[in-house]
């Protein structure tokens, strides 16, 4: 996310589409991590303890995110952000 930040402008969007459902999760055992609706909020400067750290250098805010069927109801989380640079 760091490397995304660098390379889009600011007020550019970054749209992503993520695997969300749970029944695709539990029932692969080689996914590790599972992704929350509110995952964004670890890419953005306010409110993430990571980014006083230094491991989080970019900041997004998000502008719009929806869950969005494929094969079951919950299969893919979309997420559009928005850089906010200085």
């Amino acid at each position: 996310m760091n490397e995304c930040f660098r390379i889009i402008k600011n007020g550019g969007e970054f749209y992503l589409e993520i695997p969300f459902s749970d029944w695709a999760f539990n029932r692969d055992p080689t996914h590790v991590s599972h992704f929350g609706e509110d995952w964004y909020n670890y890419f953005k400067a306010v409110d993430n303890i990571y980014y006083d750290q230094g491991l989080v250098e970019c900041n997004f805010i998000m502008k719009e995110s929806f869950i969005r069927a494929y094969k079951n109801p919950n299969d893919i989380l979309c997420t559009r952000l928005v850089a906010q640079k200085d």
